[in-house]
């Protein structure tokens, strides 16, 4: 009875073609949002789709009427009889029609996820946590897909640094004691004759050495064979090469892994290429001469100047560092939503990390504030400061009763919130992963054989949000403009003289100079 149900759930549902399954895997359906289903299963008194509850509309008949919205990527369809499960649940991956084609949705699913992780992976600045700075070793490796993106970026530094310390690696010199032959001697003083005393199993008969009237025994006189001296010598065995040489090893223990993963063979052949060169590159490395005399690592020299200062030893500390900071709950919290492939919650970070690496494209990010946790990953009031004092500001609420973040109305939580040079002036940014999606058929004048015209989307800002823009800018104190960033491609833009404006660049609008509301693309796609 219960697998008759999942086989009669899955004949309802469009099934994921079998060249998909392992890309959308443990789904085996597509299931569209915002597209009403009518589900029949007898015997069924309700469904749990990813813990939300659907009542059956006919008990008797079992019949279901199912709608999700605001919840793209994998869920959890379990039949339910008087509040207990009945079996094994049903996987299913919930699409957009924004990507009516599996193609589209894997391919903006993935662009998605590789951006985001190389927006963090080459931020041109360091996490800070506001009640804790700076970097600990980690106590357990990185997700193993923030492992893979972030060496897939990351090769070229490895091999530059790398290729700088082997040419021209730390050494110091240290004293290498050691028992040479007597004639071999070079120094003498208070602690070489000290062992020469101290080491009689060494003496032989001999009347020649000068200090035999030192060594008498019975009336024979003894000279050392063997006297102990001290050797200056140039070693590799430092801490910073230690450290070196641990963190390579690690490296390469992380990317030898990867293959290992089940989601591995999806991965594009660029990125394998390129996980696959950095094993290469780092098993070179570790296999260099001068590494045989290094030992183990005990503890990281975090106040070498070595590390922080000469070329190459900098840079893979700095490497380190990026690698070992994503233990932290922010990246837990992206695996999480990488793993469901929950792109709306993965497209607003996205957007967050790429506004940071586009206004710092001409105004450096001196700072980045990320408090995060478990359950939220970037947390509220996360900001971002750059040098010209301007502040990106992520989930600031506003209230009523509060002074310096007042709403007029009611509690508000915009995406971001940009301040400006002048504060008072700020813009209002929400990321929204919808939009309404319109085919345009372009005429073919080489039509050959028949051949059948392109046809385009074009995706437009829905006008819901639009007014939820005007929403924020009429209740939120302060508020010049306020848009919509989102995956389409039209840009609209309403000045509050009632004028529309189709090109406008992001840089206007953050200028503080723009008053009204608007759509921008946004999109990882290029």
């Amino acid at each position: 009875m219960i697998s008759e149900t999942l086989r009669a759930l899955e004949k309802q549902l469009t099934p994921v073609p079998e060249k998909y399954l392992q890309h959308f895997s443990p789904a085996v359906c597509f299931l569209e949002e915002r597209r009403e289903y009518y589900i029949e299963l007898p015997g069924i008194t309700q469904l749990s789709i990813n813990n939300i509850k659907f009542d059956s509309k006919l008990p008797e008949k079992g019949i279901f009427w199912v709608y999700i919205e605001n919840s793209l990527g994998l869920a959890c369809i379990q039949p339910m009889k008087d509040g207990r499960s009945e079996g094994n649940p049903l996987w299913v991956e919930v699409y957009s029609r924004k990507f009516p084609v599996p193609d589209e949705h894997l391919a903006f699913y993935q662009t998605l996820v590789g951006d985001l992780y190389q927006q963090a992976a080459n931020l041109p600045f360091t996490f800070e946590n506001i009640t804790q700075r700076g970097v600990s070793e980690a106590p357990r490796m990185p997700t193993p897909l923030f492992i893979y993106h972030f060496l897939r970026c990351a090769v070229l530094a490895f091999e530059q640094a790398s290729n700088t310390i082997l040419a021209e690696p730390h050494r110091v010199l240290c004293d290498n004691p050691k028992q040479v032959m007597l004639h071999q001697t070079s120094e003498v003083d208070a602690d070489v004759i000290l062992s020469i005393l101290q080491s009689h199993e060494t003496w032989v008969e001999s009347n020649d050495f000068y200090l035999s009237r030192l060594l008498q025994v019975e009336g024979r006189l003894y000279a050392p064979e063997r006297v102990w001296q001290r050797q200056p010598e140039e070693t590799y065995d430092t801490p910073e090469n230690r450290f070196v040489l641990h963190f390579l090893r690690q490296v390469l223990t992380a990317a030898d892994m990867l293959p290992t993963r089940s989601w591995w063979k999806a991965q594009s052949t660029d990125g394998v290429k390129k996980i696959n060169e950095l094993a290469s590159i780092l098993r070179q490395a570790i296999a260099h001469p001068m590494f045989a005399e290094v030992g183990d690592l005990y503890h990281i020299p975090f106040n070498s100047q070595v590390l922080m200062c000469r070329e190459g030893y900098r840079e893979i500390f700095k490497l380190w560092q990026q690698f070992n900071s994503s233990w932290q709950p922010l990246f837990d919290y992206w695996q999480q939503a990488v793993d469901v492939r929950k792109i709306h919650i993965l497209y607003e970070l996205w957007v967050f990390f790429k506004l940071i690496n586009l206004v710092g494209e001409s105004n450096p990010c001196q700072k980045v504030e990320i408090e995060n946790s478990d359950a939220y990953g970037v947390k509220y009031l996360s900001k971002a400061i750059f040098q010209g004092g301007e502040v990106l500001i992520y989930n600031q609420t506003f209230h009523p009763r509060w002074k310096d973040c007042r709403s007029y109305s009611m509690v508000m939580r915009p995406d971001y919130i940009w301040l400006g040079e002048n504060p008072s002036r700020q813009v209002v940014l929400d990321a929204k992963f919808s939009m309404s999606v319109t085919e345009k058929e372009l005429e073919n004048d080489n039509e050959i054989d028949g051949e059948q015209n392109s046809v385009v989307r074009e995706g437009y800002p829905i006008r819901e949000n639009l007014y939820k823009m005007h929403t924020y800018r009429d209740a939120l104190v302060g508020t010049q403009a306020a848009v919509i960033l989102y995956p389409g491609t039209e840009t609209l833009f309403m000045t509050i003289e009632g004028k529309k404006r189709h090109h406008i660049s992001l840089k206007e609008i953050l200028s503080g100079e723009m008053n009204g509301i608007g759509a921008i693309p946004f999109s990882p796609m290029k």
